[in-house]
């Protein structure tokens, strides 16, 4: 994924254990069950407990294996990719949209094209068009499970209309599709 946070630790260990110094953590050998006299065992040992609670929370959010790995439907994802084909014939596009089973087909039709073409302010760019394209059949199965899709798919277009980072977070729901049912 794009635009992704990253932090370098210093390189040699003396600036390692400056840096401990620095964050004061003389107090945690109580915390992590050690007996450290050297501050930068405490970061090394504290650093690990944190980063392998970080990688658990991740991994359970994230990485959870796909009960059916092939992608069932073939025949809903050339719907969907049909859906997104014909965006330009409005009516067409209300029809497939009623058969997913939308209701509001004036609104639901407006979202889909909003988040393929992106706002007037903000024309969608030739990778965000991708990778919409490429969650589209997963997005739309999760939506069309819904007690009501019109709702769903309110709230999902609205929340990624109103993200900041559209091609990041579609990247990020493109490669973990657990995420779309939480």
């Amino acid at each position: 994924m794009q635009d992704r946070q990253t932090h370098t630790l210093p390189g040699t260990d003396e600036e390692m254990r400056a840096l401990a110094r620095r964050l004061r953590l003389n107090g945690m050998n109580e915390r992590i069950g050690a007996d450290f006299q050297d501050p930068l065992a405490v970061f090394v040992t504290t650093l690990r407990t944190h980063s392998s609670a970080v990688h658990q929370i991740l991994r359970s959010l994230f990485h959870v294996p796909e009960k059916n790995p092939e992608r069932q439907g073939a025949e809903e994802n050339a719907a969907i990719e049909a859906l997104l084909q014909e965006l330009w014939n409005a009516e067409r596009t209300k029809q497939r949209l009623h058969r997913l089973g939308f209701r509001k087909l004036t609104q639901s039709y407006d979202r889909l094209c909003l988040l393929h073409d992106g706002p007037p302010y903000a024309p969608a760019s030739p990778k965000r068009r991708k990778i919409f394209c490429a969650l589209a059949p997963t997005l739309f199965r999760e939506i069309c499970q819904a007690p009501d899709p019109d709702r769903a798919w309110a709230y999902i277009a609205d929340r990624i209309a109103s993200s900041g980072a559209r091609s990041s977070f579609l990247a990020l729901l493109h490669e973990n599709p657990y995420t779309l049912r939480r």
